[in-house]
């Protein structure tokens, strides 16, 4: 029975310090959610489309706020061995890695439809090219060809690269120096910010790969633990059960042994 009890201690000892690992993967994933919706703000407002990366922060906040508040109701089933908080815990980090296993399927599925959303929202804002020092789709001549460019022979101010220009030097139509193509950004804006996404979505995904090993051995952990506390109290009820029988043959017992005495005597 003792070594019962040291390995549920055992297990409690492990689900703790795994859980308080998760618990802070959780806050980092919701600080990092944050942090980026501040200094990323301005990549967020280039696409106003889906494939924007306001959802994708929005996820991590979400995500951090949901693995915080469902490590601290493990911890606290854990603690006052309540199987319903023990059941809420199981619950929902199934749910969690059911979440994380769609959206990482879906992220790494469909890279070329997010391309394609990319270029076309792209064709309509002019932000990218200094956000990304790059100039138009896939290069500058992607402005002589565009027909909704009001004049095919320049590009806009915006394709200009800032280096050769000093601070008192004005940078006002150097997009019509067709001649100068050195002044331009020579990359594509397009091949650019979609790398961009995809490395975030990489980062993600190698994120999520360690959230589910942790979400997976925490499971394991709280399924014995669950198992455990149940046959300790089955154990017990059954324990109480066979005491109260007992008492009572023993006191029929002690009962007819008294008749038997009288009658005799």
């Amino acid at each position: 029975m003792a070594s019962y009890l040291l390995s549920r201690s055992a297990q409690k000892r492990a689900f703790f310090a795994f859980n308080i690992i998760f618990w802070v993967l959780g806050l980092g994933s919701l600080l990092i959610g944050l942090w980026s919706y501040v200094t990323k703000q301005s990549y967020v407002d280039l696409i106003p489309s889906s494939y924007g990366t306001l959802s994708a922060i929005g996820l991590c906040i979400a995500a951090g706020l949901t693995v915080i508040i469902i490590a601290f109701v493990g911890c606290l089933g854990v603690w006052t061995e309540s199987r319903l908080l023990l059941l809420a815990y199981i619950f929902f980090v199934l749910l969690l890695l059911a979440v994380q296993f769609i959206m990482s399927t879906i992220a790494l599925n469909y890279q070329s439809d997010i391309y394609q959303g990319v270029r076309s929202d792209m064709e309509q804002s002019l932000k990218y090219h200094q956000e990304f020092l790059c100039c138009g789709v896939d290069g500058p001549a992607d402005w002589f060809s565009n027909q909704k460019w009001s004049n095919n022979s320049y590009v806009p101010d915006s394709c200009c690269n800032k280096i050769y220009f000093n601070s008192n030097s004005s940078m006002k139509n150097c997009g019509k120096d067709k001649g100068n193509w050195d002044l331009w950004f020579q990359r594509g804006c397009s091949e650019v910010y979609t790398n961009w996404i995809f490395e975030e979505i990489k980062v993600a995904a190698y994120i999520a790969i360690v959230f589910i090993c942790i979400e997976l051995f925490l499971l394991v952990l709280v399924l014995l633990i669950f198992r455990s506390i149940r046959r300790s109290r089955m154990s017990y009820n059954c324990t109480g059960s066979t005491y109260h029988y007992s008492k009572g043959v023993n006191v029929e017992v002690r009962q007819e042994k008294a008749k038997n005495s009288s009658s005799l005597s």
